[in-house]
């Protein structure tokens, strides 16, 4: 199940990858709505999940777009987003937890 609370490492095919925030899901006249926050603005799209774990999910948008969400882990974010894929510097984060509070209070502001 989606879990808001969580950052999630996002694949999207012919894109790239991203962070994501406040990821909730709703259904909506049949079809599923997508929403969270990407670091840099809200997003919202329609389609249908097409994957289910305990650690994420895989949801095809209605224009046939395949997003990858996957719960953010330290270990993964050290070894293959902190110096790749996100600008600045960042607090040491000893835990999985600390990632995802760090982000949502710096992005969302909320604690």
């Amino acid at each position: 199940m989606v879990d808001n609370q969580l950052l999630y490492f996002v694949e999207v095919d012919g894109i790239g990858r991203l962070l994501a925030l406040d990821v909730t899901l709703n259904e909506e006249s049949g079809n599923t709505q997508l929403t969270f926050f990407d670091t840099n603005r809200g997003r919202i799209f329609y389609g249908e999940i097409i994957e289910q774990s305990a650690s994420g999910f895989t949801f095809r948008s209605e224009h046939g777009q395949i997003k990858r969400f996957r719960v953010a882990t330290v270990k993964e974010f050290n070894h293959e987003w902190r110096n790749i894929w996100v600008e600045g510097s960042l607090p040491a984060f000893q835990t999985d937890s600390e990632l995802h509070a760090w982000y949502r209070k710096t992005f969302l502001e909320l604690g």
